[in-house]
C-alpha cells in the first residue's frame, strides 16, 4: 500500500514539474540558437572559418540566400562566397539584434536585424538589413542550416 502511495506521489509531482521543465528547456534552447547566431557573427568578424564550419551545417543541406545569390552547400558557400569575401574584407563589425527565436524540438528559427560596417581595399561598406535563420539540432548543437538576409531598402517603403 505504502509503494502504491509512494508511485501516485511521484506520478502526481513529475506531472506538476514537467510543464515547467519543458519551459525551461525551450528558454535554455532559445538563448543557445541566439548564442549560435551571435557566434557566427563574431566568427566573422575575426575571418574564423573554423568556428563558422562549426556554426554551419557541413554538407548539401546547408542554403544561403543573400545578396541576390544563393549558396547550396557548405563546400559552396565556404569557398564561393566566404573566402572570397574574407580576404576582400580588411576589418569588419557585424551585430545581430533584435534576435526572436522559436524552438520545436530539434528545429529552430529565429528573425533578426543586422548591422555590418567595415572597409576593403577600396571601399568603406555600412549596410543594415533584415534575416531568417533556420537552426537544427545536431547532437546537442544548435546549427544553422539556412540562412536568408536582406539589406533594408536606401528609402522608406512606399
Amino acid at each position: 500500500m505504502k509503494s502504491s502511495i509512494l508511485t501516485i506521489a511521484l506520478a502526481v509531482a513529475s506531472v506538476s514539474v514537467s510543464p515547467h521543465l519543458a519551459i525551461a528547456s525551450q528558454a535554455s534552447d532559445n538563448a543557445k540558437v541566439k548564442a549560435q547566431l551571435v557566434a557566427s557573427a563574431r566568427a566573422f568578424e575575426r575571418h574564423d572559418l573554423t568556428t563558422l564550419a562549426k556554426v554551419f551545417v557541413n554538407d548539401r543541406s546547408l542554403t544561403i540566400y543573400e545578396g541576390g545569390e544563393v549558396n547550396t552547400g557548405w563546400i559552396d558557400y565556404r569557398d564561393n562566397h566566404l573566402k572570397p569575401e574574407l580576404a576582400e574584407i580588411k576589418s569588419v563589425r557585424y551585430t545581430l539584434s533584435s534576435i526572436v527565436s522559436h524552438v520545436d524540438d530539434n528545429t529552430a528559427w529565429a528573425t533578426f536585424n543586422y548591422h555590418i560596417v567595415g572597409s576593403t581595399a577600396k571601399r568603406k561598406f555600412d549596410s543594415r538589413g533584415i534575416g531568417t535563420a533556420v537552426l537544427l539540432r545536431v547532437k546537442d548543437t544548435w546549427r544553422i542550416v539556412h540562412w536568408h538576409s536582406t539589406k533594408a531598402p536606401k528609402h522608406g517603403h512606399s
